[in-house]
């Protein structure tokens, strides 16, 4: 049985995502003069050593029994480094693909702390963060083919709570979206900006709002309250 199609898929990965235009913007100097030549110096060296501080977790990644997983996420070898080297956001999920040897390397180069995902989660194939920080993703287990923007909540609905949300296949969270409690979101599901979920989410749905509400389903056009 072939694949879906995929929110993935809709948002390839390559060389320009958005998390390296922070990081790229620096290297356009005008050369008109001395200083300017030795700004452009010094970012070709800062660019130069994090290039260097990639080879340990390249090499951690040609021995690693994740390695389908981890490309999985950037498609080649070519946008895991550069994600890795611009994209901090990146690191996170990089770290937690590698477990607990994680810890050797995330002195090098430093991943966001703004963007929590639990080690103990499962996370399944092809994950996708756009923009995504300040975001706490504690499920009790993600699906393949997530994605998810910034601002994001997956958690318990209480202090000191255990039960968490279960999400499904093909998922994309947007921004603001708070999803929490023992809730399963199943399949092909699209979370709406800042919505909040609290109940069991069918698969094939589109939800938006607090509380939230069915406003798609199986492609057709509805308004049915969780």
């Amino acid at each position: 049985m072939s694949e879906p199609a995929t929110f993935a898929s809709r948002f390839p990965i390559d060389t320009d995502r958005d998390p390296q235009h922070h990081d790229k913007h620096i290297y356009f100097v005008d050369l008109s003069d001395n200083g300017s030549k030795m700004k452009l110096c010094y970012h070709l060296l800062i660019l130069a050593i994090r290039f260097i501080t990639v080879i340990p977790h390249l090499i951690v990644f040609a021995f690693h029994s994740n390695k389908k997983l981890i490309l999985s996420d950037t498609a080649t070898v070519k946008n895991l480094i550069l994600s890795l080297v611009f994209a901090r956001q990146y690191r996170n999920l990089f770290y937690h693909r590698i477990g607990n040897i994680k810890y050797f390397f995330k002195w090098i180069l430093p991943e966001d702390r703004t963007l929590d995902i639990p080690g103990s989660m499962p996370l399944g194939k092809t994950a996708l963060f756009i923009h995504n920080t300040s975001s706490f993703l504690n499920a009790e287990s993600i699906g393949d083919y997530f994605v998810c923007y910034h601002h994001v909540t997956l958690g318990t609905n209480r202090l000191g709570g255990e039960q968490r949300p279960v999400i499904g296949n093909n998922v994309m969270v947007c921004t603001g979206a708070v999803v929490v409690g023992g809730i399963t979101i199943g399949d092909n599901v699209i979370i709406g900006a800042n919505a909040v979920v609290v109940k069991d989410v069918p698969s094939n749905c589109t939800v938006i709002g607090s509380p939230a509400r069915i406003v798609k389903q199986n492609g057709v056009r509805v308004d049915i309250p969780l």
